[in-house]
């Protein structure tokens, strides 16, 4: 999953967000035009103060620090409403005025996604990532697989010799998909109850061979995560993450690229 730009919408961070826009469009609405005589005062420096007092409450870890955030919490909400009535009122005029004010627009909110973006990565035994893709929502591992094998063999023409992924992905449709295309090793451990040949046969060194290598994957994301910027785009909607997922992307495969090549480099024994 990859993160938006966003804090974690907590009750209080969202009500301090309603406050910050509201009082943001009121004052343009108010510099739009002379005529309008309905005030809103800015309660942006107390909603502040307040959740950061919440943040030292709960720091303490006590059944009388929750108490007393929950009330803090509802002299927020008192102050929200009293934005809001003031906020309403302040359309209400701007409505009747409407005819005499000037035409322009006031303001226009960029929307955000609430948390971020599904990613999946393909990834070759030489710890290349040779494909990716980007979600909306949170669709079904086990629906992603045979799309993902499309890709790889637009790419590379082939299908590949041998696949593993985690639990998620498994399903008797994918394997017997997976047999159908010609992949010759299928390493994808079952979900729920299992036969006792196949508890067998994921026990084999074969098997647990490229399960291994599959969970190697789970190393790369954390670099992609710490090194590389992929743990929040700064770009915005499913195709600004897309275009900030493969810069992450293109700049690990050339890292790891270049030194692949200095290690072989490195072997050549001159005669």
């Amino acid at each position: 999953m990859v993160e938006t730009d966003i804090h974690y919408p907590t009750d209080a961070s969202l009500l301090q967000d309603g406050v910050r826009v509201i009082t943001r469009i009121a004052k343009a609405m108010k510099e739009s035009s002379t005529e309008l005589t309905s005030q809103i005062k800015d309660r942006s420096r107390t909603i502040r103060n307040k959740v950061f007092s919440i943040s030292k409450v709960l720091k303490r870890r006590t059944q009388e620090a929750i108490s007393e955030v929950r009330q803090i919490t509802g002299e927020i909400l008192d102050v929200t409403q009293d934005v809001v009535r003031s906020g309403w009122t302040l359309l209400q005029e701007t409505t009747e005025k409407a005819k005499s004010l000037p035409s322009k627009v006031i303001n226009r909110l960029l929307p955000r996604t609430e948390f971020g973006y599904k990613v999946l990565l393909e990834e070759t035994e030489d710890q290349i990532i040779v494909g990716y893709d980007v979600f909306e929502g949170n669709p079904g591992d086990d629906t992603l697989l045979n799309d993902s094998l499309d890709r790889f063999e637009e790419t590379f023409q082939r299908v590949p010799t041998a696949v593993a992924t985690d639990r998620g992905f498994s399903s008797k449709s994918n394997e017997e998909s997976l047999r159908q295309r010609g992949v010759k090793k299928i390493r994808l451990p079952r979900k729920g109850k299992t036969s006792r040949e196949r508890r067998e046969f994921e026990k084999t060194s074969g098997f647990k061979r490229l399960q291994r290598f599959r969970a190697a994957g789970e190393a790369t994301i954390s670099v992609l995560k710490r090194c590389y910027g992929l743990r929040r785009s700064l770009f915005h909607g499913k195709q600004g993450t897309g275009a900030w997922t493969g810069y992450a992307i293109f700049a690990r495969n050339l890292n790891r690229l270049s030194r692949t090549m200095k290690q072989k480099s490195s072997k050549i024994v001159l005669q």
